[in-house]
Order: structure tokens, then sequence, then C-alpha cells
């Protein structure tokens, strides 16, 4: 049976980030220096693009376990989808040398989801 209180399976993946988000932020200074590290060499970048893909798997597993009688194809495409803001805010945090806090990168990139989608 499918967890009706769990809302739309999209705001659960945004939901998901911003909690995952909020965690982390702490720890924001040690993580934006491990991430200037990891983007001065081509073979960390990569494994850092193979956590977004990590991230996507885990958010699908989440809604399947969810969402049981949905279709999974939809499924996996909303978790592509529904990270998307979480890399976005990400970048732009990393550019701007961590000026505001990461969960401002995400609340401002979730907005703009929203209004293109």
């Amino acid at each position: 049976m499918e967890n009706a209180s769990a809302g739309r399976p999209i705001e659960v993946v945004h939901q998901a980030t911003l909690g995952l988000v909020a965690r982390i932020e702490a720890e924001a200074p040690r993580l934006l220096e491990t991430a200037k590290l990891l983007r001065q060499s081509e073979t960390l970048r990569a494994r850092s693009r193979g956590n977004s893909l990590q991230l996507e798997q885990i958010a699908y597993q989440a809604l399947c376990e969810l969402f049981p009688t949905r279709d999974r194809d939809g499924l996996q495409l909303v978790s592509m989808i529904g990270v998307s803001p979480l890399r976005l805010a990400v970048n732009k945090w990393l550019q701007e040398n961590g000026r505001l806090p990461l969960i401002k990168y995400l609340e401002d990139a979730l907005a703009k989801w929203r209004t293109e989608i």
C-alpha cells in the first residue's frame, strides 16, 4: 500500500535534501575546504559526480519503498530531477566560496526549480 502521508514523490525528495543539508550545515567550513581540494583533481571530480548518481539511486530506492504501486520509471525520473536543485545549490555555494549558508542556496534552487518546472 502506498504511503499517502508522504506527499508527492518530488516533494519527498526535496524535503529529504533540505533535511540532509540542515544536518550537515555545522560541518560547512570543513566541507567547503574539502570540496575545493576535490575540484583540483579530475579523478576526484569524477568521483564527486559519482556521488550525485549515488544520491539519485538512494532517492529512487526510498521512493520505491514509499510508493510501491507507482511506476518505477516515473520514480526514477523523479529521483533524477529531484536531486538536481541540490547539485545546483552546491555548485553555486562553491563558486561563491560559501558566502551564504548552503541551505540558503538550496532553498533558492528549489524555488527556481518550482518556477521553471
